[in-house]
């Protein structure tokens, strides 16, 4: 490949590129869990949030918040891992529910 400067055509410079093709590492298979719950007939609530942890029972972590459907997909799972999901819902004024009851995944 020849450049040339565009204010001053007599400056070029020849460059050789080669590219050598690297094998592609084959990806892991993705894995996701699908979460699906009975929302509430309650009118005042406006959304649900959805909390993970890898222990049962406790430290639950913010996994996706301001969710308009009693349902979620998680696409950041790890294989081998077992994960434990709560859900709460959420009112209009910001008030969110007591914790759901528990459900647990476990990824392949």
């Amino acid at each position: 490949m020849t450049a040339t400067s565009q204010a001053d055509s007599s400056q070029r410079a020849t460059v050789t590129l080669t590219v050598n093709p690297v094998a592609a590492a084959t990806p892991p298979a993705p894995h996701s869990v699908s979460l699906a719950w009975q929302g509430t007939a309650t009118a005042n609530v406006v959304s649900y949030s959805m909390y993970r942890s890898t222990i049962s029972g406790s430290s639950y972590g913010l996994l996706a918040s301001a969710l308009g459907t009693a349902s979620y997909n998680d696409q950041s799972v790890q294989s081998g891992t077992v994960y434990y999901y709560v859900v709460t819902a959420v009112d209009a004024q910001g008030h969110e529910s007591a914790f759901s009851n528990e459900t647990r995944a476990t990824v392949p």
